[in-house]
């Protein structure tokens, strides 16, 4: 699937990984193994439906605090 980025705007910081594990249980997650901090951003974007139509959706992405890392979805919602 293919996107072209539209935005990222950075939401907030939890800069150690105590802050993320509140933040997780908070949202009913265990936050037990968590390691590092992380920053979230909005990513909004365009992209294609499944009828094939273009579409813009959006996402809220964290990133692992460290020098390179991957970065996990943690909510995705359509418009």
């Amino acid at each position: 699937m293919s996107f072209t980025l539209v935005s990222a705007e950075k939401l907030y910081t939890l800069a150690t990984p105590q802050a993320v594990a509140a933040e997780l249980g908070g949202a009913e997650f265990e936050g037990d193994t968590v390691r590092h901090g992380v920053v979230v951003y909005r990513l909004v974007y365009r992209t294609v439906d499944l009828q094939g139509e273009p579409t813009t959706a959006g996402e809220t992405a964290g990133h692992a605090k460290r020098l390179a890392g991957p970065a996990w979805r943690l909510r995705a919602c359509s418009s």
